[in-house]
């Protein structure tokens, strides 16, 4: 069978597609997580690995296992890591907290689960308080530094949201 590029989406276990790359943990989480969602069991070397997938990398892989993970429910018990997909705003966030460089996804994994957290979770918000609260090294230095000036920071953002949600309900009701 001539070998063909999976599409991102209806992942399924085939013989003729296995990983070349050695993500046997990240794959792990995958197998867990695809079998609860679809309750279609298969081994790690049955089923496909995100990365082989064109334009996937292991940043994007994360991205998506760590995503499908948290709306399902489903984390593997150990390796959780491998779930931390690390940007810009991730990495900025982490070192401001106190990471090395280039350690945040145990960072984070480490310091959500001595708390009791689920680290995807917190790995979601720094994203988000980053990029699109902060949006500026200076502002997400200032907040992590000062918990008022977050606070204050993530006002300011809900006040936006709240303005741009009420002007979207005038016009959508203007246009009926």
């Amino acid at each position: 069978m001539p070998f063909r590029k999976p599409r991102l989406l209806g992942f399924g276990c085939r013989g003729w597609f296995r990983s070349a790359r050695g993500v046997s943990e990240v794959l792990a989480a995958f197998v867990t997580t695809r079998a609860a969602v679809y309750g279609s069991p298969c081994g790690p070397a049955d089923c496909p690995d995100p990365q082989r997938i064109q334009g996937v990398g292991e940043k994007i892989a994360s991205l998506f296992l760590g995503d499908v993970a948290c709306r399902y429910g489903v984390f593997p018990s150990t390796s959780r890591r491998l779930l931390q997909p690390v940007d810009t705003w991730v990495e900025r966030s982490a070192v401001l907290l106190g990471a090395t460089q280039g350690s945040s996804a145990a960072f984070i994994v480490e310091a959500a689960q001595a708390r009791d957290h689920e680290p995807e979770r917190i790995n979601q918000g720094m994203f988000y308080f980053g990029a699109e609260i902060a949006r500026s090294h200076y502002r997400l230095k200032q907040a992590l530094a000062n918990l008022d000036e977050a606070e204050a920071l993530l006002k300011g953002h809900i006040d936006s949201l709240s303005r741009a949600a009420r002007t979207e309900f005038i016009v959508a009701a203007a246009v009926r």
